[in-house]
């Protein structure tokens, strides 16, 4: 059955919340600055005009997690790199509520449902910046309304096999998923369906055992921590969304609780039971996300900020398994109400974007005055923000690596394992200490003496040195922003960071 006019308008809408993150020049994504100067060193290694060979190679061979720079790369052709990153963003986002209403259709329930999904398109995992995650949801669920879709063809096995490869060229939580969803179809006793996608499946198992072969391999760089279980619980909320500021989120979340509860109405008052194994399998992987997200680390010796991830796939699962009938009692009023939710989550999101892009514009003056090729150490005395939550300004010196060039004191090439470029170790720059960029008060001119540009955002209007300590004098300010260059410093006065 072909979709209708009416599905097709929800599904081009749905897709349009997620607009937000590619219209603004500044989002408060944590990490985008970041992937934005990976993209960067990736379009211009060989370009000697921004001395990236100094520094840095490619290492295909350490990472699968490729897709979202290779889109990234090829949009870079076509605008700048910045925009070209966001525009990935705001194809991972969407992801999420059109891998829904895919799902939603294969199943046969309403496109319209989707909207639901469109509540979580702005969560924490996205504010931090975990777009290659994101995307990977995205494209596990769309593998998933293959798997769960009784119409079988040669064609939707090459949609299910292409999907698996593109998810293991992205995140290895898609893979994790995909295989985690089998699995339970196998624990359902779906068999008949399994052997019939079987083949089509052995891409997803390949990629899982690729991505196994590499994280085990992979180096440490940190300590495991983790949170109390009451902890979690109290912090349920932000844990979620936890990325702008006032009651908003909290009022999108409790008009998703309330959807959600209404369109289960059905199905626990016997009126309309679902049929198919999708339903058993969905709930049960919503639960098993809920029991990982109070029990998993936040961090361990290779991976940041996990416990929160598990969050979002169980409420994500849980809203795919809505069953029929609950939402159809309300009639027509059903579809709009879905539709009203989800727009007013994205205006809400964009309201904030937008103050957020006013407020950043000073680091416009800042980013211009940067020379060619620096090498740059960055200061973020302050990385909050008064219109989002998670820490937008941490990594904004990545920007002006993106745009010059140069050596970063903290890149993620260096940093992380993952990446599809890598730190030449060989040209003895001393390592930047960990966790620098949450505690700048480590700096120390013994590994310092590298850079001879700094970036500081102080909003306090603090101006700092030139000290011994911090030998730097201001040459550009804007707003919070201040721009320093290395100088001889010999007298002892002056303020150090």
């Amino acid at each position: 059955m072909k979709p209708s006019r009416w599905d097709t308008l929800h599904v081009v809408a749905m897709a349009a919340c997620a607009l937000p993150l590619c219209v603004f020049r500044y989002v408060p994504l944590t990490d985008l600055p970041q992937h934005v100067a990976t993209s960067a060193i990736l379009r211009h290694l060989g370009d000697p005009s921004y001395g990236f060979a100094d520094h840095y190679r490619l290492a295909l061979g350490r990472t699968l997690y490729l897709l979202p720079y290779a889109l990234t790369h090829a949009a870079s052709f076509l605008m700048p790199m910045q925009l070209a990153t966001q525009v990935v963003v705001t194809l991972a986002a969407a992801s999420l509520p059109l891998g829904a209403a895919a799902v939603f259709r294969a199943t046969g329930r309403p496109v319209s449902y989707a909207w639901l999904s469109v509540c979580l398109l702005y969560n924490r995992a996205l504010y931090f910046g975990f777009h290659n995650f994101v995307l990977g949801i995205g494209l596990a669920t769309f593998a998933y309304a293959l798997i769960a879709d009784d119409r079988w063809s040669r064609s939707r096995a090459a949609a299910l096999a292409g999907i698996a490869v593109l998810g293991t060229l992205t995140h290895v939580y898609a893979i994790a998923i995909l295989v985690g969803l089998v699995t339970l179809h196998a624990l359902s006793g779906d068999w008949q369906r399994l052997r019939q996608r079987g083949f089509a499946l052995l891409p997803a198992l390949l990629g899982a055992a690729l991505w196994t072969v590499l994280t085990t391999r992979a180096p440490g760089y940190g300590d495991t921590q983790s949170r109390s279980f009451f902890f979690r619980l109290e912090h349920l909320p932000e844990e979620l969304y936890g990325g702008l500021p006032g009651p908003g989120e909290m009022l999108v979340l409790v008009l998703l609780a309330c959807a959600v509860a209404a369109g289960f109405w059905g199905w626990a008052s016997g009126i309309k039971a679902p049929s198919g194994p999708w339903f058993r399998v969905l709930l049960m992987a919503s639960l098993a996300n809920l029991v990982l997200y109070f029990f998993l680390p936040t961090h361990t010796a290779t991976a940041k900020f996990i416990h929160f991830r598990h969050l979002l796939l169980a409420v994500h699962f849980l809203v795919l398994a809505v069953p029929p009938g609950g939402l159809e009692r309300w009639g027509r009023v059903a579809r709009p109400a879905l539709a009203a939710i989800g727009v007013g989550a994205t205006l809400h999101a964009g309201l904030h974007f937008a103050a957020f892009d006013a407020e950043a514009r000073s680091f416009d003056a800042v980013r211009a005055a940067v020379p060619e090729r620096p090498r740059l150490v960055s200061f973020v005395l302050n990385p909050q923000s008064d219109a989002a939550v998670a820490v937008p300004y941490l990594h904004f010196g990545a920007y002006l690596q993106a745009d010059r060039g140069g050596l970063l004191a903290l890149s993620f090439p260096r940093r992380f394992w993952n990446m599809p470029v890598a730190f030449r170790e060989e040209t003895g720059v001393p390592a930047t200490p960990v966790d620098f960029e949450w505690r700048p008060w480590l700096w120390d001119e013994s590994w310092g003496h590298t850079y001879d540009t700094a970036l500081v955002r102080a909003p306090s209007g603090e101006r700092l040195g030139p000290t011994p300590r911090f030998p730097f004098a201001l040459v550009a300010e804007s707003g919070s922003w201040q721009l320093y260059r290395r100088v001889t410093v010999e007298n002892t006065g002056g303020v150090g960071p």
